[in-house]
Formats: structure tokens, C-alpha cells, sequence
């Protein structure tokens, strides 16, 4: 009797045994079909992560599953927790966009080393990832190796000339390099491949007002704030650029629209400043200006702007005293001088009023007015 109890045992030990694989396989299979379910969802939602931990509790061995709850929780910013994700995914499968993901998550937390790494081994396993090669520029460019970081982008190009955000990243590379106008082809590219490219945009915008395209500047600027209306550098920008066309009242009208979206921005309050000064508004501008000096002190061309609407209000004490800080923070203001020049010269201090001309007129050769003011005093 007791033989027969040990072989029935050993029977079903073998039997389930034999099993084990079966029923391995066909959580594997159901955990699959869970991972696609959340990929169909996508949204980042509870509902997406849930399905992807289900498929981890199943079958263990996915690594589509590990790495695709990663990125459900880096759109959370809970980036350690998505490297942790990706790093396992990469043990159990050797896929080149888990260590893409891998080598942003450590670029993200600043282990540049580490995401080196990661992205030179996503091309080990391929050398034509588009992802990877960005993603290794970004790293050089951050260890400060532009020209490293342009080559690489340049590779990537040629893997793929129809990737927008290739095209994009050269041209942040060409402005880090001084070369604007290859800087500016780059972004019409980008925006060609993509035209709601909005970092292409923006960057484009500030490029042709760089050059002094404004026209090129205003049309690119208004294109991402019709995708972006919310985007405050771009209201900002697009003040400067109408300011510069001499447009002020649409100028006023972006600038204050860039404070409503951000009204702790003192560049837009200075900006806002120099309209008003144009529009004889100095005393709207003295105001406006104040704010930009409290909340920025350490700001020198907020003091000189404020400088010249206290000048142009015959506020001559306090004129001096915003353009006296104003160069005690950025001593080569060549503003600031010329325009404390002309206070002194107004207050009857020709010795000091042509001394300040003339470091406004050697600071910056192009100041016209300063130029004009040292003339005037050599007569």
C-alpha cells in the first residue's frame, strides 16, 4: 500500500512539473495582452499603470512590461523609480530603447558618466538609434563639448534627415558655436519636418530678432503663440520684436499680456518700461520699473532703465542714484554712462558729463548717441 501511495506522488510531482512550463508560458501570453492594453491607453493614467504592474505579478520576465510602467512614472517626474524600471527591463531583454530610456532618466538626474554609458550601449546593440545619438549629444553637450555634440547630431542626420528634433538640437548646437544664421537653417528645417515644433519655433523667434530679421521674428513668434498662447518668453519676445518695429502700442499690449502669465518676470517689467519711456509714459514706467528692481536687485539694466525714466521725469537724485547702482553691479553699462552723462550735463558737471560720454562711446563703439555726445563735447 505504501508503494503505491509513493508512486502516485511521484507521478503527480512529475505531472505537475511537466505543467509548469505550460502555465508559466500562458501567464506570459495573458501578461501580453495586458501590456498591450495599457499601450492602447497610453495616458499615463492609474488605470494604465495598474495593467502593467497586473503583468508584472504575472509573468516576472517581461521586460516590455517593466519598461513601459518606467515611463508611466517619469510623466510623473518619478524619475528614480522609472530608472529602476528601465534598468531591469534592460537586464531581462537587450533592447536598444530600454537604455535610450535608461541613459534620459540618468541624464534627467545629472549621472552623466552613467548615461553615457547607457546610450553608447543602446548603439552597441544599434548603431543607426536616432534616439541614442540625440541623446548622447545632449550628454556631450552638457560636459561641455559642443563641437562633440554637433558631430554626433550630424550622424543622426544622416541616418535620418526627416527627424525634426535632430534638425532642432543642430541648431541650439550651431547658436552654442556663435554660427546663427547655420543656427537659424536648422530650425526652418525642424519646423518644415514638424511646423508645431514649438521649441523650434521659439528658439527661430529669438534668432531672426538676434539678427535683426524682425519681421521673420514677429511672424515665427505669433505662429507658437497661436499653438501656445500661454507661453510667456514668447509674449515677452514678440513685445520686444514690436517694440523694435516701432509698433509700441502692440508692444505694450504683449508685454502686458506676458506679465499676466508670469508677473514675477522683471525682464518683462524693463522691457515694459522702455515702451512706456518711447510712448512719454514716465511716470507708468518709473513704476513699472520699480517692481522690476524689487524683484530683481541684482538686475543692472533695470536700474539704468529706471535711471532714464527718472531722468526724463526730472528726478535727477533719484536718476542718479538707480544709474550709480546700476553700474556698481555692470561697470561696462555703456547706457548707464551716457545716460548719467547727460544728467550731469544737465546739472551743469561738464568734467563729469564728458567723462561718462566717453566711456559710454569706448564700451560699446556703437552707441550713436554716446558718439554724438563725445563729439559735441571735443568742439
Amino acid at each position: 500500500m505504501n508503494k503505491l501511495v509513493w508512486l502516485s506522488l511521484l507521478v503527480t510531482s512529475c505531472l505537475v512539473l511537466l505543467t509548469m512550463p505550460a502555465l508559466a508560458e500562458q501567464d506570459c501570453v495573458g501578461a501580453g495582452k495586458l501590456v498591450k492594453q495599457g499601450v492602447a491607453l497610453g495616458n499615463g493614467s492609474g488605470e494604465e499603470e495598474s495593467l502593467y504592474r497586473q503583468a508584472i505579478e504575472a509573468c516576472p520576465s517581461m521586460a516590455e512590461a517593466y519598461h513601459n510602467l518606467g515611463v508611466v512614472l517619469s510623466k510623473r517626474g518619478k524619475a528614480e523609480e522609472a530608472l529602476g524600471l528601465f534598468q531591469k527591463a534592460g537586464a531581462l531583454k537587450q533592447d536598444p530603447a530600454f537604455f535610450v530610456a535608461i541613459g534620459r532618466t540618468q541624464l534627467e538626474l545629472g549621472k552623466l558618466d552613467d548615461s553615457k554609458a547607457a546610450f553608447l550601449k543602446a548603439l552597441e546593440l544599434d548603431a543607426r538609434s536616432v534616439l541614442a545619438l540625440q541623446g548622447l549629444s545632449l550628454v556631450q553637450e552638457r560636459k561641455g563639448d559642443v563641437a562633440e555634440a554637433l558631430a554626433t547630431l550630424v550622424k543622426a542626420r544622416a541616418i535620418d534627415d526627416a527627424n525634426a528634433m535632430t534638425h532642432y538640437n543642430m541648431g541650439v548646437m550651431y547658436e552654442r558655436q556663435g554660427q546663427l544664421e547655420l543656427g537659424l537653417r536648422s530650425y526652418e528645417r525642424a519646423i518644415q519636418l514638424e511646423p508645431g515644433n514649438a521649441e523650434a519655433l521659439f528658439f527661430a523667434g529669438l534668432g531672426y530678432q538676434r539678427a535683426g530679421r524682425f519681421e521673420e521674428s514677429a511672424r515665427t513668434l505669433a505662429k507658437l503663440l497661436q499653438i501656445k498662447p500661454d507661453h510667456s518668453e514668447a509674449q515677452q519676445a514678440i513685445g520686444v520684436v514690436y517694440q523694435k518695429l516701432g509698433d509700441l502700442d502692440k508692444a505694450e499690449v504683449a508685454l502686458r499680456k506676458a506679465l499676466q502669465l508670469d508677473p514675477n518676470s522683471a525682464v518683462t517689467h524693463v522691457n515694459l518700461g522702455v515702451v512706456l519711456i518711447s510712448k512719454k509714459q514716465e511716470s507708468l514706467a518709473e513704476e513699472v520699473l520699480k517692481k522690476a528692481v524689487a524683484l530683481d536687485s541684482k538686475n543692472a539694466w533695470a536700474y539704468s532703465v529706471l535711471g532714464w525714466a527718472q531722468l526724463e521725469l526730472g528726478k535727477y537724485k533719484e536718476c542718479e542714484s538707480s544709474l550709480q547702482q546700476s553700474l556698481e553691479l555692470d561697470a561696462t553699462n555703456a547706457s548707464a554712462h551716457n545716460n548719467l552723462g547727460v544728467l550731469y550735463q544737465r546739472l551743469g558737471r561738464t568734467e563729469d558729463a564728458a567723462r561718462e560720454f566717453k566711456s559710454a562711446a569706448r564700451l560699446d563703439p556703437s552707441l550713436e548717441v554716446a558718439q554724438k555726445n563725445v563729439n559735441e563735447f571735443s568742439r
